[in-house]
């Protein structure tokens, strides 16, 4: 029987690298994840105690991906979500010691809590947030029979279950994306569906119907923030597909998105079913600037190359012939050997189908199936990566995209291309072209060239200070992230 550490309460230090230490009184620290405690290698969860903070987040999530052999795919998700400018924690690696054990490599991740919420919409410190409710029993289908499937994230507000079923009861009743915009981010909605298609994702809203938030911001319009990707990206869902659906696939790579759902919702077959023109817009979007061969696979060698060490390292038993971390004796086995690790990028088994092959032939089948020419597909994804402009009609919302208008301003260069100029001098990344970027109102700006023509440019300018070395840690579409001190920083422009 796994044993549970329940609301332990203990003085954790933290080693954030071999020369500095961090030290956190009062912390809460417990296993973590529903999957993971049965696994022989178990998450954790830790919540610093008032004003505490460890990477400007005060819930923090370890965990080990075990059934995840290339240790990546919770990484790869997370960064293509933030590179979408979906609301999504963030995630890095870690070496993690419990009373100085040596327990492997693990993710740290976001805790999606009131607290992050106020970070992620800059919101003020002292706002109560009472109503971000997290859906994650299963069968949490968004109608009002439902609602009791999601649970209010603030402790305070336990009982305040109203708005989610107001919520709910809305989107129950609606017969057109009209009435779901009244309610929801449609279009974020839309976006994470052809994600969790793209993914084959099995532990979101199509199959289980779980593991998903949802936040009702000032607006009164509710944000949908799915959390959890370790079972993403093909892993173990021909298990789910077979054991747990009782359905059948001769390639688990090519199951449709009408055959994905375990249960009818009104939302789904309103939003996608009954018209998929929005679906398929969103699909386009995505494969162009993110889920193709072309982008990921450099950047999955990237990460392999960074943490292959710690991956050996992680596998490798101890003198007494022990696995590091492995504490729930009667848990399933997580032991395998680098091969498998070297393996499971590139396995064509249906059971263990490789995060390369998944993403390659993944790929291939949406451009078969909504009729996008894959060549094409790729010319337009590498002339992104060149400018960082999606072309499209549509206001997709991510990166600064070309958005024509008839008005062109010479003091402010980005109305050109349908942004207004920046109020500050703030940069937040320089493109291929070399012109400077900022952000206003959630919406990339132009920094203005004769106002902060003096303004001394080392690094994208954020709550974090400038790092005084080049060494990333983290790298996103923009931004790349180093630490100093215990803290995050940001990476020079000129590294």
């Amino acid at each position: 029987m796994l044993h549970y550490f329940h609301l332990l309460k203990l003085k954790l230090p933290l080693l954030m690298n071999k020369m500095e230490k961090k030290i956190f009184k009062k912390v809460e620290f417990k296993t973590g994840g529903n999957w993971s405690r049965s696994n022989d290698r178990v998450g954790f969860n830790l919540k610093l105690n008032k004003n505490d903070r460890l990477f400007n987040t005060k819930n923090i999530k370890l965990r080990p991906d075990t059934t995840d052999f290339t240790s990546m795919r919770t990484k790869i998700a997370m960064e293509l979500l933030y590179k979408w400018n979906l609301p999504s924690p963030h995630s890095t690696y870690i070496e993690l010691y419990i009373n100085d054990k040596y327990f492997g490599l693990y993710y740290l991740e976001d805790g999606v809590k009131p607290n992050w919420i106020k970070n992620m919409y800059e919101l003020p410190k002292d706002e109560e947030i009472t109503t971000l409710f997290n859906c994650k029993k299963d069968g949490a289908l968004m109608n009002l029979e439902t609602a009791n499937h999601c649970f209010n994230s603030n402790d305070d507000y336990a009982n305040y279950t109203q708005p989610i079923d107001e919520a709910f009861g809305a989107i129950e009743k609606a017969t057109s994306i009209e009435d779901l915009k009244k309610v929801i981010n449609i279009d974020q909605f839309i976006k994470n569906i052809a994600i969790e298609f793209l993914f084959g994702s099995y532990d979101h809203f199509i199959v289980h119907a779980h593991n998903y938030l949802l936040y009702k911001k000032a607006d009164g319009i509710w944000d949908m923030i799915l959390v959890d990707f370790d079972n993403e990206l093909g892993n173990g869902l021909l298990s789910s597909w077979s054991f747990v659906l009782n359905r059948t696939a001769d390639d688990i790579t090519k199951i449709k998105l009408e055959e994905m759902p375990k249960e009818e919702s009104n939302i789904f077959n309103v939003a996608i079913l009954k018209d998929q023109t929005l679906f398929k817009k969103a699909l386009h979007e995505l494969l162009v600037t993110g889920f193709n061969p072309d982008f990921i696979f450099p950047r999955i060698e990237e990460i392999k190359k960074l943490i292959t060490p710690y991956v050996e390292k992680s596998i490798t038993p101890n003198e007494d012939g022990s696995y590091p971390g492995v504490i729930n004796l009667i848990g399933s086995p997580s032991v395998h050997t680098l091969k498998d690790f070297e393996d499971s990028f590139t396995s064509e088994d249906q059971m263990k189908i490789g995060l390369k092959t998944w993403i390659q032939k993944r790929f291939e089948f949406a451009c078969e199936t909504y009729g996008f020419d894959k060549d094409e597909i790729l010319k337009e994804a590498a002339e992104y990566r060149k400018t960082g402009v999606f072309k499209s009609n549509e206001n997709t919302n991510i990166g600064p995209q070309e958005k024509p208008k008839d008005v062109e301003d010479d003091k402010c260069w980005s109305k050109a291309l349908g942004y207004e100029c920046c109020d500050s001098c703030n940069v937040v990344f320089i493109d291929d072209k070399k012109q400077k970027w900022g952000s206003m109102n959630k919406q990339w700006c132009g920094i203005d060239k004769v106002k902060c023509a003096n303004e001394i440019l080392d690094c994208p300018k954020t709550a974090y200070p400038c790092c005084s070395h080049c060494n990333v840690s983290i790298s996103e579409e923009y931004i790349r992230w180093g630490i100093e001190n215990g803290d995050w920083c940001m990476i020079n422009f000129s590294c």
